[in-house]
């Protein structure tokens, strides 16, 4: 019994709580409410003795729901009611010292609640913690609640107030297997659920998974995110420790054994944390709370509720023996109420060990006597025993289930009848069903046991039984569509711990295939290269294994897929090179084995492709997108997904090799087909939207490309969000077109977030955050903020020296702009230096009208002139304007700066005459870009405009 009361003067009236322990979220909610009145408070804990000499203004308060209706409990003048359900009001207490809070919204019930004990009238803020009981969380999602749960009122009391007074939030259930920490957990979740705005269970076994789960719940608050972000996760965590959207927050992680890979997982903030687990490494970052054994009183009540004809003595005798083990008193009295044996019997066959042994050999007889009565539920139960504990409904009523039990029992053909099987497990208390998750659970123990049992040769054939079962489970569609990935996450799980690696069946390795490629997909880089690379070496090694004589050319064409989508991972991971080896020995032997019109031989000549692009080998790339695009055209049709993912590389080398019109025409196309096929709001869409957006700026045309790209990401948001990475690099497109269009303060807000983000979620190095660092340096310099600028430049080119090599075109760029900012600095010797070695490199590796090797070339030509050597200036200018010219159009307006450049350099070798009316050039710049453009001003002065680049990605 505890006491709580504002500790003031004004302290108007005492109250004793009486309620059922499952209202105890009410009894919370009433009390805050009622001392924040004024009242005094005596919170009576359900069973517990009557006070005495407590004060003679004390009133009774009983919390009437649903869950244990109070008779007759003393209705004098001193006792009111409050009903939190739509129950039967209590007959002891008049209408007059009621009030019923069922349906009201909080401002209603706690006015009623005030009114009916004399503290109405003044209005009052409502508290602000704990949250009102009246309604139900926005996220609930945990196991069911357990029909059958017993007792435990005590443990429940105490959970519910360490994860209240814990400084962390977080508590730790441990004890042994089988005294219910489970149990006690999920009727926590189901008890105080509207303690919380969010409820979300994890099952943490197998603890690779977590993470999908914490994504799951991401999409449940709301959160856009890039599904393939691997730093969704952080962010989720993040926002949970900032109480966004809320930090009512109520987070579950079952049988939480593995500490390292679980706890970087575990949130912290203003929410709860509850963990069951063995792992006494918990005790260090959670509150430790161990469960023990029922009370015998609690054990009878659950074995009397299974039999109601038991004896106390016989149930007294039975709990005894099972040492009050919560999981065997389930098990024993599942089985005397299914097979009405005799306790004494049940006993005898029992015999004497350990509450853990005992359970054990409960199973055992469980198990035998199903095996005597249905052969085909008690296979079930073997195939069940293969996979991970929580089995979905989709696998248990498959047809390939089907096929594996109708041996046994010819009826299992029907859906109808393999769900009579479940019911047979279920009533034994083999497993759990949870009708609103659509799933099973079976004990982990329990599934070894069942293991156990087996000869080897039986275990061989049910795991491929389970195989062939998982592999028609599979989703329609393909692992790149993400409405398929909900159906894949919950297979993952069983496909490892089914040990389904050497399957003979070609549909079941195929998982494994799409287990890797959606790990790249999500961006979860480190596991997928992992996993990737042991799947390859088993397979490798099973192709020396005799047993696959028969299915060595279908093990090698998966196997050479599998190392495909390895080499996607290994491009982020390792590099372009690491990829392109891969990639090139996979591509070698796809054309030996299968050829060069073979749908994967086609695929992998784009990821050759890719990598051709990263290393800088733009001509080599060209060509082979080309030849790529056909064989696509020619396989898969001209309006496949995968044909136009062709014809957006061949646009991608086409943008890389210069030839921006080429580029922009297969945008287009790419673009009108995409929205077509796939939809307005697909990612690929967005790409190619994003893309023509690009090839606008590309054009001179930067007034339409802001329009194009700032339509993309709005769309992006509003399809997925502003979080995502998808998100950030339309972002960070959009912010080069609006410094192109010379509004670079619009710009910089849109860089720096995205450089926080980016360097956040992918690291400094990444090919996306380095793009995002360079679009920033370009913007600072625009600005004038020319010393940041040139630290953040020099930093760059190291990091892509690192990254690509110091002779790939992106190092180069970077050198060329570094000139351009040197020479702002007033170091005219170094930015002569800069240009002349990135101009002189990049004519080494890009064709003599590419539009990036001409902008190094107009850096080159205003290093020289400004350093003096106007003749060489004029010289390179010269050459550089023709070219220009000719890929451009000479009113492009890189062309018409190089021009006003030009008119520079020939007044001040005193000529006169054409190309010398710097004026009139300029104005017709002006014309293009507006009058307003931080390039018109400085030429108006009579400064040299320097060529700022912004390298294409790959």
């Amino acid at each position: 019994m505890t006491e709580t009361s504002t500790g003031t003067a004004s302290a108007t009236g005492s109250f004793i709580l009486r309620y059922a322990a499952t209202d105890r979220a009410w009894a919370e909610w009433i009390e805050e409410l009622l001392v924040s009145a004024g009242a005094r408070i005596i919170d009576d804990a359900p069973g517990a003795a009557d006070p005495h000499g407590l004060p003679a203004d004390l009133r009774t308060l009983l919390i009437v729901s649903s869950a244990e209706p109070m008779a007759a409990t003393g209705g004098g003048r001193n006792t009111l009611a409050v009903y939190v359900a739509d129950v039967r009001p209590l007959a002891s207490v008049p209408a007059e010292r009621s009030a019923v809070l069922h349906g009201l919204d909080e401002a209603s019930a706690a006015e009623r609640v005030l009114r009916l004990t004399g503290h109405g009238g003044a209005s009052r803020p409502l508290p602000a913690d704990p949250r009102f009981p009246g309604t139900e969380p926005m996220v609930f999602n945990a196991p069911a609640r357990n029909p059958r749960f017993t007792g435990r009122d005590a443990a429940l009391r105490d959970l519910r107030a360490r994860l209240r007074t814990q400084p962390t939030g977080a508590v730790a259930l441990h004890g042994t297997d089988g005294s219910g920490k489970t149990q006690i957990a999920v009727e926590y979740a189901h008890r105080f659920r509207t303690a919380y705005d969010v409820v979300w269970w994890i099952a943490a076994e197998p603890p690779q998974f977590v993470d999908t789960s914490l994504l799951e719940l991401a999409s449940r608050l709301g959160m856009k995110l890039d599904p393939s972000s691997e730093a969704n996760t952080g962010l989720l965590l993040a926002a949970l420790r900032r109480g966004e959207p809320t930090s009512r927050w109520l987070i579950v992680f079952d049988n939480a054994d593995d500490f390292e890979r679980i706890s970087p997982l575990v949130p912290t903030g203003g929410g709860h944390v509850i963990l069951t687990s063995g792992n006494p490494a918990w005790h260090d970052r959670a509150h430790p709370m161990p469960v023990d054994a029922f009370q015998r009183a609690e054990s009878i009540t659950h074995l009397r509720r299974r039999m109601p004809l038991l004896t106390d003595a016989e149930a007294a005798s039975l709990a005894g023996t099972l040492g009050d083990l919560p999981l065997a008193v389930s098990v024993a009295g599942a089985f005397l109420a299914e097979t009405s044996t005799p306790v004494a019997d049940y006993l005898r066959r029992l015999g004497q060990g350990t509450p853990a042994e005992l359970t054990v050999r409960a199973w055992e007889m469980s198990l035998d006597w199903l095996a005597g009565r249905s052969r085909a539920a008690f296979k079930l139960l073997q195939l069940c025993s293969m996979l991970a504990p929580e089995i979905p409904f989709e696998m248990l009523y498959g047809d390939e289930m089907a096929d594996a039990l109708v041996p046994f029992d010819s009826s299992a053909s029907e859906r109808l009848m393999r769900t009579i099987l479940v019911q047979n497990l279920n009533r034994l208390a083999l497993i759990k069903i949870d009708d609103k998750a659509a799933q099973i659970y079976v004990h982990r123990r329990l599934q070894r046991v069942v293991e156990r049992r087996m000869s080897t040769e039986e275990q061989r054939q049910t795991r491929h039984e389970i195989h062939l079962v998982l592999a028609g489970a599979r989703p329609d569609g393909e692992v790149d569509d993400p409405p398929t990935w909900p159906r894949f996450r919950s297979m993952w799980p069983h496909l490892l711990i089914s040990d389904a690696t050497g399957c003979r069946d070609e549909r079941t390795r195929q998982l494994f295939i799409d287990r890797v490629r959606y790990l790249w997909l999500r961006g979860d880089l480190l596991a997928g290269k992992r996993f990737g690379e042991r799947i390859s070496q088993e397979w490798s090694a099973l192709l020396d294994d005799p047993a696959f004589a028969g299915d060595r050319t279908a093990l090698r064409r998966q196997l050479l897929n599998l190392r495909f989508n390895l080499a996607n991972i290994l491009r982020s991971t390792d590099g372009f090179q690491a990829s392109s080896d891969l990639d090139n020995e996979v591509l070698a032997a796809q054309r030996e084995l299968l050829g060069d019109r073979h749908p994967h031989t086609v695929i992998t000549m784009g990821s050759v492709g890719a990598d051709l692009r990263g290393l800088g080998s733009y001509p080599q790339a060209l060509e082979l997108a080309a030849t790529t695009h056909d064989a696509a055209m020619a396989v898969f049709g001209e309006n496949h997904p995968r044909t136009l993912a062709a014809a957006n590389n061949l646009a991608v080398s086409f943008r890389l090799m210069g030839d921006f019109h080429s580029a922009t025409h297969r945008d287009e196309d790419v673009l009108a087909r995409r929205r077509e096929v796939l939809g307005p709001d697909h990612p690929a869409t967005f790409h190619s939207a994003s893309c023509l957006g690009r090839d606008y700026r590309d054009a001179g045309d930067y007034a339409k490309s802001v329009a194009m790209l700032r339509q993309v990401y709005d769309g992006i948001v509003a399809a997925r969000g502003a979080e995502g990475t998808e998100a950030v690099i339309a972002q960070v497109n959009l912010a080069a077109s609006l410094r192109a269009d010379g509004r670079p303060e619009e710009a910089m807000p849109l860089l720096d977030d995205a450089y926080e983000r980016l360097r956040g979620r992918l690291g400094e190095r990444q090919t996306e955050t380095l793009a995002c660092r360079l679009g920033r340096t370009s913007n600072l310099l625009a600005m004038g903020r020319n010393e940041l600028a040139g630290a953040e430049l020099r930093a760059l080119i190291e990091d892509y020296r690192a990254a690509l090599g110091p002779a790939h075109p992106h190092t180069l760029i970077c050198m060329s702009n570094l000139s351009a900012v040197t020479r702002a600095l007033g170091d005219r010797v170094e930015a002569r230096s800069l240009a002349q070695h990135a101009a002189d490199e990049l004519a080494q590796h890009l064709p003599a009208s590419h539009p990036f090797l001409l902008g190094a070339q107009t850096n080159l030509s205003v290093c020289l002139a400004e350093d003096g050597d106007l003749a060489a200036a004029r010289a390179v200018a010269e050459r550089t304007l023709a070219l220009l010219a000719e890929s451009l159009g000479s009113e492009h307006p890189d062309a018409l700066r190089c021009e006003a450049n030009l008119a520079l350099i020939l007044r001040g070798l005193g000529e006169s005459g054409p190309g010398t009316d710097h004026a009139a050039i300029v104005e017709r710049l002006a014309a293009s870009v507006g009058a307003d453009h931080h390039s018109v001003q400085a030429l108006r002065t009579g400064v040299y405009s320097h060529r700022v680049i912004d390298p294409h990605p790959f």
